[in-house]
């Protein structure tokens, strides 16, 4: 199984059997976790591992009941109050193993970096037949000192991640996922303007360039004529284009009269 493979194969699994993982495949999730990038190669990273299902258990309950109490000033966990009311709920899934990432002590970028320190523990796990879930609602309570302390974690530590792994009970279909939602595609070719200067400050210091907007090849191009649309990365006579998004912005410096003709689809 590639990357690509173990990505797209990837579940948030929220049943597992009680079989406990090894203690080695653990230290190997911890060994993928390590080689995840971090910020100016920080590694701001801590790790504590709870495999101990009673203790689980009663931080469950303990998670829940703070839950509950913040709750009931926050409509949108609010929405979660009959779950989180309901005896039987293990916010751990009764998983084996939990493994808590946090950042040695709160800096700008160690929740971003222990975030992508849990990916390559999720993503191992799956490539090692484990199923795997990311448990928010558990930081609250793993943020507490009470329970830092009995992660033997620094007072000042941030817990940024908490990860379940375990042998899947049940494994989920797939999710439909959306299409990526790409606010824009700025792609931008640099090309000579007279003199030397580039197109940017030759069209400052003369307006009457031209700023198009086109949306098909203009009017009168023939087949084997360099056009914005024929090459992705230059626009027709050595021309700037900028792509926004479905629209094609070019900036030129005045075209040779007997060019305009040419351009009848180019609006000034």
């Amino acid at each position: 199984m590639n990357v690509t493979d173990t990505i797209l194969a990837r579940r948030s699994v929220r049943s597992y059997l009680p079989e406990p993982v090894a203690k080695q495949l653990v230290l190997s999730l911890l060994e993928s976790a390590v080689h995840a990038p971090s910020a100016m190669n920080t590694q701001p990273w801590l790790f504590a591992v709870v495999q101990d299902g009673a203790r689980l258990k009663r931080w469950s309950d303990m998670a829940k009941q703070r839950l509950l109490q913040s709750a009931k000033d926050d409509a949108e966990l609010g929405r979660y109050a009959s779950l989180l009311r309901d005896e039987s709920f293990n916010i751990f899934y009764d998983a084996s193993t939990l493994i808590v990432i946090a950042g040695a002590q709160r800096s700008r970028f160690s929740q971003a970096d222990c975030w992508l320190a849990a990916e390559n523990v999720m993503l191992s796990a799956r490539a090692a037949g484990l199923g795997s879930c990311c448990i928010g609602f558990a930081l609250d309570l793993l943020n507490s000192s009470e329970l830092k302390a009995e992660l033997h974690m620094p007072s000042d530590a941030e817990v940024a991640a908490a990860v379940v792994v375990g042998y899947a009970r049940d494994v989920p279909a797939p999710l439909v996922r959306a299409a990526p939602k790409v606010t824009a595609w700025l792609r931008e070719v640099e090309s000579t303007a007279p003199h030397g200067r580039t197109e940017d400050s030759y069209a400052r210091e003369h307006p009457a360039g031209f700023l198009a907007t086109r949306a098909a090849p203009p009017a009168g191009e023939r087949a084997g004529h360099p056009s914005s649309h024929d090459d992705p990365g230059f626009g027709a006579f050595g021309q700037r284009r900028l792509v926004e998004g479905d629209r094609e912005l070019t900036l030129a410096t005045p075209l040779p009269e007997e060019l305009v003709a040419r351009l009848t689809a180019v609006k000034e």
